[in-house]
């Protein structure tokens, strides 16, 4: 009996752990990033301010990401892109976790877009994009998804485009600075 009772403890943990590992949204703590379990460290395009954390993502299939999302939230794959070819319509993703409600219930996330071209034009200069306003945070400290975000179809030139977005939580106060970085494969 002791040695049953044992054992079943032992698989209940065991099913707790793989259950809080295998959690691809929010990390238990306001340390930052969890990644299978693990803490990760804050980069140019994923950071923390206290509790509230923010991803930067370019895609090329805005629609059909927002539409997986809209069929299941949080359980998008995200594949950021790192290159594109000129002709290319590019958008800003933003993930975040944590918005901190006001007192209706509601969060109010905004992001202050700059896109810059590496021959030194500024294509956008803190364009303000509502993120995530007059919503309920996701529950349980789920992951959120930008509503809106910027975009661009690139150019044909031989360099990179530049995206930076401030990520505020306007009722907490809190703020991450993220910068993305795409490549252009210019056409012959």
């Amino acid at each position: 009996m002791r040695r049953t009772l044992l054992l079943l403890v032992l698989v209940l943990v065991l099913v707790l752990a793989l259950a809080w590992v295998g959690c691809a949204g929010a990390p238990p703590d306001a340390d930052g990033w969890r990644v299978d379990g693990g803490l990760v460290p804050d980069e140019p395009w994923r950071g923390h301010d206290g509790p509230f954390l923010a991803q930067l993502v370019l895609t090329h299939g805005a629609k059909a990401l927002y539409e997986s999302w809209s069929a299941q939230p949080g359980a998008v794959p995200v594949h950021p892109e790192v290159h594109a070819v000129p002709g290319a319509r590019v958008e800003t993703v933003v993930y975040f976790v944590r918005c901190q409600p006001d007192g209706d219930g509601n969060c109010s996330v905004w992001g202050k877009a700059t896109v810059e071209a590496s021959d030194g034009r500024v294509l956008a200069d803190g364009v303000e994009v509502p993120l995530w306003v007059d919503r309920p945070p996701p529950p349980s400290d789920g992951l959120g998804m930008s509503e809106h975000g910027i975009g661009l179809v690139l150019e044909d030139f031989a360099g990179s485009y530049t995206f930076r977005v401030v990520v505020t939580d306007r009722v907490a106060g809190r703020e991450v600075a993220l910068v993305q970085e795409l490549a252009v494969a210019r056409t012959e």
